[in-house]
């Protein structure tokens, strides 16, 4: 049974390049998502905090 180094080699070559990249890929998606979810969390903290101070000013309104 013949078998050619070179085509092994390169056919490993492939598979990793493969490897490589899906791997790549899938912790680039997971930074993006990590990044978006923060950053949609901030946005929430941030709008119940306006709606807080709002409640706060119609308090203050009623009061007086």
């Amino acid at each position: 049974m013949k078998v050619n180094i070179k085509r092994v080699l390169h056919m490993n070559s492939l598979k990793f390049r493969l490897l490589s990249f899906t791997l790549i890929l899938l912790i680039s998606t997971l930074v993006i998502n990590i990044y978006s979810l923060s950053s949609i969390r901030s946005l929430e903290n941030v709008h119940t905090e306006m709606i807080d101070r709002v409640f706060k000013i119609d308090n203050i309104k009623k009061k007086y």
